[in-house]
């Protein structure tokens, strides 16, 4: 993982630091480095925002698949008990979708 961002702020803080009592005044090209920079940090915050949402989405989704398969595991187990009344019923339509469209065999 980068510490782009956290290197960056304290570097700009780092460079502020000196007009700390004194105060500053930017002309028109230091105001737009400054800008850049700024927007710089914007897209490494956003970078790091995205990242952070694939991680918790994956961990969603991962969390939903293990659950199914326990489920499907589990009235496997009960199909497989002898003398269970649980039976699969073939050829039942499903209530969802791949998306996909429906092919006639």
């Amino acid at each position: 993982m980068s510490y782009e961002l956290s290197d960056s702020l304290r570097e700009l803080a780092s460079d502020l630091s000196e007009f700390a009592s004194g105060g500053v005044v930017l002309d028109g090209p230091n105001v737009e480095k400054l800008m850049q920079r700024i927007r710089h940090f914007g897209d490494l915050a956003l970078a790091l925002e995205h990242r952070v949402s694939r991680n918790i989405w994956n961990g969603l989704a991962a969390t939903e698949r293990e659950e199914r398969e326990r489920e499907t595991a589990a009235i496997l187990a009960a199909v497989a008990e002898p003398g269970s009344n649980v039976t699969l019923l073939p050829g039942l339509e499903r209530p969802f979708s791949d998306g996909r469209p429906e092919t006639l065999s």
